[in-house]
């Protein structure tokens, strides 16, 4: 057993103490940079495994204007309605949130669970009742690796701009 691993297991947890990281990446395939934010506690992660499905929920942008990013209005929206989902999610399947990117009018989120079948049934339901204050679409697919989180970790590693949140929020003051 390797020592993050016996770590984990020390703490009786399978949910790592998170480190948020936040950057900025410019791509080709996309019109503006992509800003995200990934838990990546979650690089060296030894329960991959166990979580296999991905939910990447995508939420379109509303209002309209030239940044295509989310208004300070339609940010606070987006960030209640990801908060209610985590909640919902973690209360159906062994969940973990592991990041979420916004560019080009739409936001990102993504989750690592273990079931998809009730997080499903739950997402099908608020789409049919229309009880969802953001538009939104998802799929959920099988991960085991994790190759999407490492593709993007990759990108951030290779071409990302770190971004420091305190001394932004510092300056904000």
């Amino acid at each position: 057993m390797g020592l993050f691993q016996s770590i984990f297991q020390k703490s009786g947890e399978r949910f790592p103490k998170s480190q948020y990281l936040t950057f900025i990446i410019n791509r080709d395939d996309v019109q503006t940079p992509i800003v995200g934010s990934l838990d990546v506690a979650y690089r060296d992660y030894p329960f991959q495994a166990e979580v296999p499905w991905l939910i990447n929920l995508t939420v379109r942008v509303q209002e309209d204007n030239d940044s295509e990013y989310p208004t300070p209005e339609e940010q606070k929206a987006i960030n209640l309605f990801e908060d209610i989902l985590s909640e919902k999610f973690r209360s159906l399947a062994r969940t973990h949130w592991v990041g979420r990117l916004t560019y080009d009018n739409v936001r990102d989120l993504m989750w690592h669970i273990d079931n998809p079948e009730p997080i499903h049934t739950y997402l099908q339901e608020i789409i049919d009742r229309e009880d969802h204050p953001c538009t939104f679409e998802y799929e959920i697919l099988k991960n085991p690796k994790w190759e999407t989180f490492c593709a993007i970790l990759s990108d951030v590693d290779k071409k990302g701009t770190i971004v420091d949140c305190a001394e932004i929020n510092k300056n904000n003051e």
